[in-house]
């Protein structure tokens, strides 16, 4: 029997290959690890952003819904303050068409009080003239 005797050799150059491409499949797993991450890190800032921009939409929104309901509500106070005063002039003009026609009412009441008043006195005042003009007519009677 022969015994084949086997010697293992060391080359230099395949050690360095397999080195260099160790360094190269570790190198090569940072930049892929690093550019992953960075990534995740740009797309949580891009989220950041749009979330950012959403809220803000939104505060725009419910600003401008805001700012139409203090616009509607001031127009309804607006109205509600002109329904008054047409009212309160209203009642003021029936108040003074109440007033003049009392006023009215008055004078010609009295314009006719005194004017009885008058007629009664010329009345008299005839009689009178009559009876000093013909005193014995009146006794006669």
């Amino acid at each position: 029997m022969v015994l084949l005797q086997t010697t293992l050799t060391y080359d230099p150059f395949s050690l360095i290959f397999i080195i260099l491409v160790a360094v190269a499949v570790i190198g090569l797993a940072v930049y892929l690890f690093t550019a992953i991450n960075d990534q995740r890190n740009r797309n949580a800032l891009t989220d950041a952003e749009v979330t950012a921009l959403n809220t803000t939409t939104q505060v725009g929104a419910n600003l401008a819904q805001a700012t139409v309901n203090a616009i509607n509500q001031q127009t309804v106070n607006m109205t509600n303050l002109v329904q008054a005063i047409v009212t309160s002039i209203n009642t003021n003009t029936s108040l003074y068409q109440a007033q003049v026609q009392n006023d009215i009412y008055f004078k010609n009441t009295l314009l006719e009080y005194l004017g009885m008043q008058l007629v009664d006195r010329d009345i008299r005042q005839l009689m009178l003239n009559k009876n000093n003009q013909n005193p014995q007519s009146t006794s006669t009677k």
